[in-house]
């Protein structure tokens, strides 16, 4: 399976997939979320969806630190829902910060689902987890995977507070093997919860300047699709334009 972007972490919890992308479009987990349901579907005879069909929250993080946090927030999260008491105890599939930049994962394909006839599928694929470029030009990889270990670290302990002012126990990794895979949380997140497009973690700056292009994008993006509506099939849209590129053939140029 051939893919257009790079995972510098990635982790499954719940009926979500969780990853940060390295590099590539805002719609790479479909590119493998949805093989990866069809396979499940096959393997455990569930007619039922597998991921949950919400709208992805996509961020772009538009410093060093936003970066950090995302992933520290990614690999911490089973300690944050109570599923576990440290990051390294999550039993499915995960990633820690010594992985970031050093781990290559190496898997065969499943016997369920995939054709092994068909070239698409070949036996064996290889993920790297790359680290991410803000990091290695600011920090360097060693220093940027410590980084990344210290806000782990601090949201475990977060977490470990909160459970324990609230009296919850963690579900530990043994029972959590045993629980069917029927069983559904009980919670539920906010109705009308904001889903923000940036993370700048508190880069007052570049969360500015990132709003600022994207205000340009959507105003430039708006006057080529006036002009398409109108019959101009020569108008360019700005860079970064996937619809009309991708369904349409429309041109695409320099953005804002």
């Amino acid at each position: 399976m051939q893919t257009a972007f790079r995972f510098g972490i990635t982790s499954i919890f719940g009926t979500r997939t969780r990853n940060f992308c390295v590099s590539g479009r805002d719609r790479a987990a479909d590119a493998w979320a949805s093989p990866l349901a069809l396979c499940t579907k096959a393997y455990r005879g569930w007619p039922e969806e597998v991921f949950n069909k919400k709208s992805a929250g996509v961020h772009a993080l538009v410093s060093p630190e936003a970066v950090i946090e995302s992933i520290a927030y990614l690999i911490a999260n089973p300690v944050e829902a109570g599923a576990v008491r440290y990051a390294k105890d999550w039993p499915g599939a995960h990633t820690l910060p010594a992985h970031v930049g050093t781990r290559v994962i190496r898997v065969k394909r499943p016997k369920h689902y995939f054709d092994p006839d068909n070239s698409q599928w070949p036996e064996e694929l290889e993920l790297r987890l790359e680290m991410p470029v803000a990091l290695q030009l600011d920090y360097g990889a060693k220093l940027a995977r410590e980084r990344i270990a210290e806000r782990v670290r601090a949201k475990q302990h977060e977490a470990w507070n909160e459970a324990k002012r609230a009296g919850r126990a963690f579900i530990g990794p043994r029972r959590l093997l045993r629980l069917p895979h029927t069983k559904r949380a009980r919670s539920h997140e906010v109705f009308g919860s904001l889903n923000p497009q940036f993370a700048a973690a508190g880069n007052r700056g570049a969360a500015a300047e990132a709003v600022r292009r994207l205000r340009a994008f959507q105003a430039q993006y708006t006057r080529a699709l006036s002009r398409w509506m109108a019959g101009d099939r020569e108008v360019c849209f700005p860079l970064g334009t996937w619809w009309m590129r991708v369904c349409h053939g429309a041109r695409c140029g320099p953005g804002p």
